[in-house]
């Protein structure tokens, strides 16, 4: 099981200097972790507006690797409102191997995979993506089929 945290209302944790991006100079900020304590993996810190480069996509859903996250919350102001939900992974894995390839071979629609490959600190990542062919065909619509790489 994964579990999917979805923002659907962030605001209030401004910036007190303008132009800072630095959500430890903000009114509030909110830090979501990828496990049960604060020990675990910072997905990442959030602050600012809705419209900010810093704030959470509203209605887009996060997935931590696990079943487990925590959130907190340091500041004078700000609010948030968060849906979240436990889901069955339907196919990927988690890895940090030196190396390996990924083959995904043809599947239904409407599934969700997805492959979490971390390196350590002192290395970096290199994706090969040959051709793709998605089940879609010759229609040219994202929302059916598509490779998202981050």
């Amino acid at each position: 099981m994964v579990l999917l945290i979805t923002f659907v209302q962030f605001s209030d944790m401004s910036n007190t200097e303008a132009g800072s991006t630095d959500c430890t100079r903000t009114a509030g900020n909110l830090t979501l972790f990828d496990g049960p304590g604060d020990n675990s993996p910072v997905f990442s810190t959030f602050c600012g507006e809705a419209s900010s480069p810093k704030a959470p996509i509203i209605n887009e859903p996060i997935t931590m690797t696990t079943s487990d996250a925590m959130l907190k919350f340091k500041g004078t102001k700000g609010s948030f409102t968060i849906n979240w939900e436990l889901k069955k992974r339907d196919c990927g894995y988690r890895t940090n191997l030196p190396e390996g390839s990924l083959l995904v071979p043809m599947h239904h629609l409407d599934t969700s995979c997805e492959w979490f490959i971390s390196a350590p600190f002192d290395k970096f990542i290199e994706i090969d993506i040959p051709s793709v062919e998605m089940t879609s065909g010759d229609q040219l619509n994202c929302t059916i089929n598509q490779l998202e790489v981050e």
